[in-house]
C-alpha cells in the first residue's frame, strides 16, 4: 500500500495508514469535542460522513489484505487406522 490516506480519513486527524475501526472512532470522538454540533450542523454532518466512509474504507482495506494473504496449508488428515484406539487386551 502506498501509505497515502483518503481525505475522509485525514479529515479525522488520522495519519496512520494501518488505523483500525477503534482508532477511527477515537479520532472522531476527539474531533467531535472540538466542534459545536448545534452551532455548526454542517460541520457535524461532514465529520459524521467522514467517519462512516473511513470505517467502510478500513473494512475494504482489511478484506483486500486478507484476499492477498496466502491461504494456510491444509491440515494433514490422520490415518484412520492409527487414529483408532488399540483393542482391549
Amino acid at each position: 500500500m502506498s501509505g497515502a490516506l483518503p481525505p475522509f480519513v485525514a479529515a479525522l486527524g488520522v495519519d496512520d495508514p494501518a488505523v483500525d475501526e477503534r482508532g477511527l472512532r477515537r479520532a472522531y470522538a476527539k474531533c467531535l469535542k472540538q466542534i459545536d454540533v448545534e452551532a455548526d450542523p454542517a460541520g457535524f454532518q461532514a465529520l459524521r460522513e467522514s467517519l462512516e466512509h473511513a470505517i467502510a474504507w478500513a473494512a475494504w482495506r482489511d478484506r483486500q489484505a486478507a484476499a492477498r494473504a496466502p491461504a494456510p496449508a491444509p491440515a494433514a488428515t490422520p490415518d484412520p487406522a492409527s487414529a483408532a484406539p488399540p483393542p482391549p487386551p
